[in-house]
């Protein structure tokens, strides 16, 4: 089976890289629905080569000269933001009369693919040293007794802005929102992921209870059982959460919040479920709402409870380096 450069490199991500969901070769085949034999190889690739690169076949005679493609790379480095045609009609006006398939090549060769800018929450020195000191005192927890929640937007459809950069170089750029979405809340554990719930009206605390009450608890007892009050919650600093009214509803049901740092989605996996489930709907882009709807439904129901233990496992990681970091953004 024949698969891009970029979905070459996911595999890899997925199962090799330090920081991914160290997923096994079954759970990457059926979740980036790609044969078991082609994950295999590239992932073999991997480990006797160190890229994911396609030979090149001898016979043909390369249309550039070395010269030509570094002024190419050049070109792609100065305008990053610009279309292949655009980036070819530079190139022209430099002398340099080449395909758009050959400027495409030339780009894979470079590392440089077509990705989505990378946008990161801005860090005061006051976020910096909550988060260092949060990591200090919760270096010892036990993740395994941490449920894990969130809410995030799902954009029917989204302009995805994107940009030529090699794999792990930076390019910032703001985001917009979009007014067509479904808002999701999601929970996982150690034994998996838990209910998921989809609404379109803006979250507030009376909302935020029955979400508590019929996505959150239902999760807990099915983890934990009845009785057990050991587990601990996790979630983001909103409003919604500290208001008086979750407050009380979580004292008045047993449920003990995690103390969190602001600013910090990347000490969290959930969001890294969040960008895998959306990284795998944009492949196809939604028709309808329904089918959005269901969508979103079946990518999270095909979630498997591996992926959700390394994604806890990976906490102890996220921590560790957040001190390295002395609280600074850890880009994980």
């Amino acid at each position: 089976m024949d698969i891009s450069l970029k979905e070459r490199w996911e595999i890899v991500f997925l199962s090799k890289h330090e920081r991914g969901p160290h997923m096994s070769k079954a759970d990457i085949s059926r979740y980036l629905r790609i044969g078991k034999s082609t994950v295999r190889r590239w992932l073999e690739r991997y480990e006797t080569a160190g890229d994911v690169e396609v030979l090149q076949k001898s016979g043909r005679k390369r249309s550039t000269t070395e010269k030509q493609d570094a002024i190419i790379q050049s070109v792609v480095a100065q305008h990053p933001t610009e279309s292949v045609g655009q980036i070819a009609s530079r190139l022209s006006n430099k002398g340099i009369t080449t395909s758009e398939t050959t400027l495409r090549r030339r780009f894979e060769e470079a590392g440089v693919q077509l990705m989505k800018p990378t946008s990161k929450p801005l860090l005061t020195s006051s976020h910096i040293n909550k988060r260092l000191q949060w990591a200090i005192q919760h270096k010892d927890v036990d993740w395994n007794q941490v449920i894990f929640t969130d809410e995030s937007s799902f954009h029917m459809k989204q302009v995805i802005r994107r940009v030529w950069k090699k794999r792990g170089e930076k390019y910032y750029v703001s985001t917009v929102k979009h007014p067509v979405k479904i808002h999701v809340w999601g929970c996982f554990s150690k034994h998996g992921f838990g209910k998921l719930v989809l609404f379109k009206q803006t979250l507030n605390s009376n909302f935020m209870c029955k979400i508590y009450k019929n996505g959150l608890l239902p999760s807990v007892k099915k983890w934990f059982g009845d009785n057990n009050y050991n587990w601990k919650l996790l979630e983001d600093n909103d409003p919604k959460h500290t208001s008086k009214t979750s407050k009380t509803f979580k004292v008045n049901n047993g449920i003990q919040s995690l103390p969190w740092p602001s600013q910090s989605p990347d000490c969290n996996p959930i969001e890294n479920v969040w960008a895998l489930m959306k990284l795998k709907i944009n492949r196809q882009p939604p028709t309808s709402i329904n089918n959005f709807v269901r969508r979103i439904k079946k990518e999270w129901k095909n979630l498997s409870i591996e992926f959700a233990e390394k994604l806890v496992d990976s906490m102890k990681n996220r921590v560790e380096l957040l001190i390295e970091r002395k609280g600074d953004y850890i880009n994980y």
